[in-house]
């Protein structure tokens, strides 16, 4: 969102009696807020830079689906790929292993994964 979805953000209120005038900038990312900003300090804004060449919001939204999907597969009671195999995980079994999960060491949550892999 930062790097793609522009935005309003509020210029000035005024009121006049009971009405209220509002103004707003024109619209901007987030990212493009900070590169105007003459506050923030160039090796910022280059590394902005550099990492909004790297994304791809059509990747981006492949990988979102794709997380959407596997959601769903838990849902359903399959895991993706398994194709309702008699030892695929449903989610029961899933939630019911959260309760220790944290023994096993640190989760690396799919998102990291993803975003590891899309920086690489």
């Amino acid at each position: 969102m930062n790097f793609f979805q522009p935005s309003f953000k509020l210029l000035s209120k005024k009121r006049d009696g009971a009405r209220i005038v509002k103004r707003y900038h024109a619209p901007a990312t987030p990212r493009q807020r900070v590169e105007s900003d003459r506050r923030i300090a160039d090796r910022v804004k280059e590394a902005l830079s550099v990492e909004a060449a790297t994304l791809d919001p059509i990747a981006l939204l492949q990988a979102i689906r794709q997380l959407q999907e596997e959601l769903v597969c838990l849902l359903d009671g399959t895991v993706p790929g398994s194709h309702g195999a008699p030892d695929a995980v449903t989610l029961d079994t899933f939630l019911a292993s959260l309760k220790i999960a944290w023994e096993s060491g640190p989760i690396v949550r799919p998102t990291v994964t993803i975003w590891r892999e899309t920086r690489a």
